[in-house]
């Protein structure tokens, strides 16, 4: 049977850009939200904005890192031995 799941290793570059701009997009909402620049609803906010900040920092800097990774480290390692 032919193996069909779709890898980090065999995504198309343009595919990477679209999940990186999907985790920017994710993460630039909680970042609104800790900078007060998007007034939550009363009561919506359950725990403190430096949380939620680095909530939305991890996912952009994710975002940013997704197109220059190829992940070819293990190609690579296969390919040493």
């Amino acid at each position: 049977m032919h193996d069909t799941t779709a890898t980090f290793e065999t995504m198309s570059a343009r595919a990477r850009w679209g999940l990186a701009l999907f985790c920017i997009a994710l993460g630039a909402y909680p970042l609104l939200l800790a900078a007060g620049m998007v007034e939550p609803e009363p009561g919506q906010l359950h725990g403190p904005r430096w949380a939620i900040g680095l909530a939305g920092i991890l996912f952009v800097i994710i975002g940013l890192c997704l197109p220059v990774s190829r992940g070819n480290a293990r190609a690579a390692d296969r390919d040493a031995d």
